[in-house]
């Protein structure tokens, strides 16, 4: 980023489309794994994370998704992670 007023115009509005993008799909990754876990904890009472990882900061981008499934019953064991 020190050389970002160096690269051409080009370079630096690929750039930033490229982290815009990459912006957009976190935060619609991130609504749809708590619109899809409160539908089913409403619905079930059971809870369901997809991608349950997806906000560590120790876990490399291919554990993301490790874990998914339903955990606990009456908001037991939220955010838990099941093994197997």
């Amino acid at each position: 980023m020190c050389l970002f007023p160096l690269a051409p115009w080009w370079a630096r509005m690929a750039l930033v489309y490229f982290l815009m993008g990459l912006l957009c799909l976190m935060l619609g990754l991130t609504l749809i794994r708590y619109v899809v876990f409160t539908a089913v904890w409403v619905t079930t009472g059971h809870s369901l994370w997809i991608f349950p990882n997806m906000m560590e900061e120790q876990v490399g981008a291919g554990d993301v998704g490790v874990g998914t499934g339903v955990v606990g019953a009456g908001g037991v064991g939220v955010g838990a992670e099941v093994s197997g």
